[in-house]
C-alpha cells in the first residue's frame, strides 16, 4: 500500500518551497533526501511523526496496546482485533492526494513540536481531561488541509464501526475488555457518546489519582 506506482517519485510532487523544507526535516532526522521517494505521501508522514518520536524516548514496545496485549496472552486469554494492520494503513491509503500533502507537510511544520505535543496528549488522559483532550486532537486535524475528510477517515467511520461491533457483541455472553486509542474516547462522535445514543450503558470510571478508563 505504501508504495507509489504512479512512476512519481515523492519530491516531485512537492513545489520549491515544499520540497526544501521536507529535505530539511530528513536532514535533521539523519535521513538522506531521497529516502522517502518510492513512497505514498501517507506513508512519509507516518514516517516522519514517528521518528522523531523514538529519537525521543518513545518505545513502541511500550505502547499500552502491547502491553495489554502481552498480559492477555500470559493470562491464557484469546486476544483480536477490531482491525487488521492493513485496514489500518488502507485508511491513510484512501485519502486525498491533496490531503496525503496537506498531511506530510503539515508534519514537517511540526516536526519539532511532535514530542511535546505527544506528551500533553499523554498528560490530559492520564488526568482524566477527556473534554480538553478531545479538543487538542480536534485542534491538531484543523491544520491539515480538509479536516472533514482527515476526522471522517480517522475518527468517525471507525468510531461507528467499532460501536456496530459492541452493540453486536452484548447480544453474547462473556467478559470483554475492549481497548482503544485514546482519541476515539473524547471529542464529539466518540465511541462512548455513539453506543449511549445506542441505548447502552456506558459508565467512565475515575480512577483514584484521576485518569479515566
Amino acid at each position: 500500500l505504501a508504495i507509489d506506482t504512479s512512476g512519481r517519485d515523492l519530491r516531485s510532487r512537492l513545489d520549491g518551497p515544499e520540497r526544501e523544507r521536507f529535505e530539511g526535516a530528513l536532514e535533521s532526522l539523519g535521513m538522506p533526501p531521497n529516502a522517502l521517494d518510492p513512497f505514498e505521501p501517507w506513508m512519509a508522514f507516518v514516517t516522519l511523526a514517528v521518528v522523531p518520536l523514538m529519537q525521543a524516548g518513545f518505545d513502541p514496545e511500550l505502547g499500552v496496546d502491547r502491553l495489554l496485549e502481552d498480559a492477555a496472552e500470559d493470562d491464557g486469554k484469546t486476544v483480536t482485533g477490531l482491525e487488521t494492520l492493513r485496514e489500518q494503513l488502507g485508511y491513510f491509503d484512501s485519502m486525498s492526494e491533496q490531503l496525503q500533502l496537506d498531511m506530510l507537510n503539515g508534519t514537517v511544520s511540526e516536526l519539532d513540536s511532535l514530542p511535546a505535543m505527544v506528551r500533553e496528549i499523554e498528560t490530559l488522559w492520564v488526568e482524566g481531561r477527556v473534554d480538553e483532550l478531545g479538543e487538542l486532537m480536534q485542534a491538531m486535524m484543523v491544520g491539515f488541509g480538509d479536516n472533514d475528510e482527515l476526522v471522517e477517515v480517522l475518527l468517525t467511520d471507525r468510531n461507528e464501526a467499532w460501536a456496530d461491533w459492541v452493540v453486536e457483541r452484548m447480544t453474547r455472553p462473556g467478559d470483554v475488555f475492549l481497548a482503544v486509542g485514546a482519541g476515539h474516547l473524547a471529542g464529539d462522535g466518540n465511541v462512548l457518546q455513539i453506543l449511549g445514543a445506542r441505548g447502552i450503558e456506558v459508565e467512565r470510571v475515575v480512577t483514584e489519582g484521576g485518569s479515566s478508563r
